[in-house]
């Protein structure tokens, strides 16, 4: 993912030009200039110490830090992104890491500039709850590194998302190929696992069909629990969310149309649902 990116080295600083107030070191001996015309004065050490590229440019003595003249590097990058990144390595306090594009820029900067301080720092946050952006693209961003542990997690935060939903959509238009399709197995997986635990009628004998009333022996058909298994298997995201539905509450209230007795045992029925909503699959899987 490295990338090979060409510094435009110069000798020339103008006095308009803005200077950051966290990296205005008059002793400094390298100046990196942002592509919106911000300049950082850092020591030229810090960079080969944090930055494998940083570090392979000034080995070459032709770009080695001049003592009479302070060398101005110029980047592609915005002065927000550099800014992140010299205050990652130089043990300032870390930046906020929101919005979501911001955070993913100064990780591709990161990775460009071979610097692996940032990088960790980025790939803690992903972990955490700090970051408030889609569990999608929070998925994306690590799978496509390999971030196995990271994935997993972003993976687990989208079960209860409606992946057909147009927000969801479009952040999964952002995912390559075969790491989306990681993603859509566990959803369907998860939809097929729980379609064969509701149908298997040794836990409910209503989707046997119809059955014998306990009360007065007379035919019942479970029309109630039948369209609410249909509801959760091909609409909802599957989560404990939806024992509380309307369709539910229907399907476990029902009673004998000719006697009234209950059909099923409501609060038991509902531990079994949990058990085995919990017990589907809730991660993707990696090598």
């Amino acid at each position: 993912m490295s990338q090979q990116p060409v510094a435009q080295v110069c000798k020339d600083e103008s006095s308009s030009t803005r200077v950051h107030p966290l990296f205005s070191a008059e002793n400094a001996d390298i100046v990196l200039s942002s592509k919106d015309d911000t300049h950082f004065r850092v020591r030229s050490q810090l960079l080969r110490e944090t930055s494998g590229w940083f570090n392979t440019l000034l080995s070459i003595p032709s770009n080695a830090p001049d003592t009479a003249d302070t060398d101005i590097i110029c980047l592609d990058e915005t002065a927000d992104i550099l800014a992140a990144l010299l205050r990652m390595v130089s043990g300032f306090e870390i930046p906020e890491l929101h919005p979501i594009n911001l955070c993913e820029d100064i990780l591709y900067a990161a990775e460009k500039y071979e610097m692996p301080g940032p990088v960790s720092i980025i790939r803690v946050a992903l972990s955490s709850n700090l970051l408030d952006a889609s569990p999608i693209r929070i998925y994306g961003i690590a799978a496509r590194r390999g971030w196995a542990a990271e994935a997993k997690a972003a993976s687990t935060r989208t079960l209860p998302l409606d992946l057909f939903h147009p927000d969801a959509v479009a952040e999964l238009n952002r995912l390559d190929g075969p790491v989306l399709m990681k993603l859509l197995l566990l959803h369907h997986s998860r939809r097929q696992a729980f379609k064969a635990a509701l149908d298997d009628t040794r836990t409910f004998y209503a989707s046997g069909g119809s059955t014998l009333c306990g009360g007065c022996a007379q035919h019942v058909d479970h029309i109630q629990w039948a369209l609410c298994k249909y509801s959760w298997v091909t609409q909802a995201p599957i989560t404990h969310d939806i024992l509380h539905e309307e369709s539910a509450r229907k399907a476990l209230e029902s009673t004998c149309p000719h006697c009234g007795k209950s059909l099923y045992m409501q609060y038991a029925t509902i531990g079994i649902l949990k058990g085995i909503i919990d017990g589907l699959p809730r991660a993707v899987e990696f090598p």
